[in-house]
């Protein structure tokens, strides 16, 4: 008979939760394994179809609404008779080419617009879908802009790059030692003027001009107010990680001429085996970069829009230091033609000889955005220059 207080009882429903709670998320990530395995067959299935069909001709399907400063999901109907096979996502890419200087496919097979201001009066990009497999087959439509959505003006820079790992030892040699990692470079310096920009097709919208003063480049870019939110980027990059250190080769293989019998009942050479490698040290993490600055300047008529400007400005992180490599094992005995292996552990020398690779040192930043209103005076209209992608993730520079 068990008796239980009721504290005794809490903590017993209180454990069964816990372990019911992990069982669930087992069975929910094994869910999500087995659903992106499904769909990438089901990817693979759809590709094979499409590319052994007698295609006559495709077109573009939009979706009922969408904001032209992300990703946009496009379907691509293409028709084999009377029959229509509806390609999407990823399928897009492996299948379809998109032709346009304006417009492309990211990795997700979604519709991209860059932002450029070729186009002041219509505000439309045109673009042509090609069928990879017989090229004369294509759709040439167009897409009309509307500026909406997320806009992510990043001028962020690159991560330091990881240092290669040590390469292992031969029969008793020293593992090499791993590369450090390098610096992340540190974000750029930006001036960004806004000011309210008259179209004849859209309502009024934001222009941004965005200048780096490193580069001395201009971007220019549109938003419309009421349908956006806009993030500016200018933070360092992370430091590259250290790479690991080489193992150590295993001894070299020596000659003994007696052994002994352990306790155990193991026979081993009395001669101890030579020393393997000693690992290899790991490298440093590479330093992070440092953040940059933003200064941005709103026309009187824009200031009404700073709340959907956010703006992020830190230092990048250090990167980690690589692990040491593992010392060699004690080499084999060869007495009377027959191989022994001396299972003694290394000494501590060995064991100890080489360290982990520090950490990177993280930049530094102690920016904040400055903020100014005053008027503003630019204007983007028969411009041709080209502004970065706006893909509703970090575009660098």
């Amino acid at each position: 008979m068990y008796i239980y207080t009721f504290g005794a009882y809490i903590n017993e429903l209180t454990t069964i939760m816990i372990k019911a709670r992990q069982i669930l998320i087992i069975f929910l990530i094994i869910g999500s394994l087995n659903q992106l395995f499904a769909q990438d067959k089901e990817q693979k299935k759809l590709v094979k179809k499409i590319n052994k069909a007698n295609i006559s001709n495709i077109h573009v399907v939009f979706p009922d609404s969408f904001r032209t400063n992300q990703a946009i999901d496009i379907s691509i109907f293409a028709m084999q008779g009377k029959k229509t096979i509806i390609s999407e996502g990823i399928v897009n890419n492996l299948c379809f080419d998109l032709e346009s200087m304006d417009a492309s496919f990211n990795n997700k097979g979604q519709l991209v617009v860059h932002q450029n201001s070729k186009y002041p009066n219509t505000d439309e990009i045109p673009f042509s879908i090609v069928y990879k497999k017989d090229r004369k087959i294509k759709c040439d439509t167009n897409i009309r802009l509307n500026y909406q959505g997320l806009l992510i003006v990043d001028y962020s820079q690159r991560n330091g790059k990881k240092g290669l790992n040590g390469e292992d030892g031969l029969s008793g040699v020293d593992g090499l030692n791993g590369e450090d990692g390098l610096k992340g470079e540190d974000g750029r310096d930006i001036e960004v003027l806004v000011r309210i920009e008259e179209r004849i097709t859209s309502n009024k919208l934001l222009c941004l001009k965005v200048m780096d003063l490193k580069e001395k480049s201009i971007r220019y870019y549109l938003s419309d107010p009421l349908f956006s939110e806009i993030i500016i980027k200018a933070n360092g990059g992370n430091g590259g990680n250290g790479g690991n250190g080489g193992n150590g080769g295993k001894g070299e293989l020596s000659i003994g001429y007696y052994t002994a019998v352990t306790l155990n009942k193991t026979v081993q050479p009395l001669v101890p085996g030579l020393p393997g490698g000693r690992g290899g040290r790991g490298g440093n993490g590479g330093s992070g970069g440092n953040c940059g600055n933003i200064k941005i300047v709103f026309s009187p008529e824009a200031e009404k829009y700073k709340s959907i400007f956010r703006f992020e400005i830190s230092e990048g992180e250090g990167g980690k230091g690589g692990t040491r490599g593992e010392c060699g094992q004690i080499g084999d005995v060869l007495i009377n033609k027959v191989r022994y292996r001396d299972v003694s552990a290394p000494t501590k020398e060995y064991i100890n000889g080489e360290n982990n690779g520090t950490n990177g040192l993280n930049g530094r930043c102690n920016n904040f955005p400055l903020i100014k209103v005053e008027d503003v005076n630019f204007s983007i209209l028969g411009i041709i220059s080209i502004v970065n992608r706006i893909d509703g993730s970090a575009s660098k520079f």
